[in-house]
């Protein structure tokens, strides 16, 4: 698994943590874009990818 792919998924603290807020939750499970968003799964990945191309987040030493 690359550091790009560990950045981007929740722990499995985070996702124990969603899990049992679940299931004390009445209804069906949300969309899966729902879940990602909840856990914040992809944001990091895309910020960090964004921040390159465009050069943020980087010393100018």
């Amino acid at each position: 698994m690359s550091t790009k792919e560990t950045a981007s998924s929740p722990s499995k603290e985070q996702v124990r943590n969603w899990l049992c807020r679940r299931r004390l939750a009445a209804g069906p499970l949300p969309e899966p874009e729902q879940i990602r968003r909840e856990l914040g799964w992809g944001a990091l990945a895309e910020r960090t990818s964004k921040e390159g191309m465009h050069g943020h987040g980087q010393s100018k030493n």
